[in-house]
C-alpha cells in the first residue's frame, strides 16, 4: 500500500517525524510538489499489502494527534489512483 502525504514542508516533516510505520514501511521524500507553491511537498510512504492495516493506522493516528493539538493538516491519500 501506498499513502500519498501533501503539505506544507515543515508541517509534512514534523507529520513524518512522528509517524510511526512498520518495519517494512518505506518513506520515499519529502519532494517539492511540482508546479505547487515552493513551501508545498509531498511524500510517499509504502509498506508491503500485509502492513498495510498498519500504515494506515499509523497515519490515521498522526492525523488525529495533529488535529487535537490544533496543528496544520497535510492531505493524506491512501493508494492514490495517480501520483501528482
Amino acid at each position: 500500500r501506498v499513502a500519498e502525504v501533501v503539505g506544507e514542508r515543515r508541517d509534512l516533516e514534523q507529520f513524518l517525524g512522528a509517524l510511526q510505520l512498520p518495519p517494512s514501511g518505506r518513506v520515499l521524500g519529502p519532494a517539492p510538489v511540482p508546479g505547487g507553491a515552493s513551501s508545498r511537498a509531498r511524500a510517499l510512504v509504502s509498506a508491503p499489502i500485509a502492513d498495510g492495516a498498519a500504515l494506515a493506522a499509523a497515519c490515521k493516528a498522526v492525523s488525529a494527534s495533529r488535529s487535537a493539538a490544533k496543528q496544520p493538516a497535510v492531505t493524506i491519500r491512501l493508494d492514490p489512483v495517480a501520483l501528482g
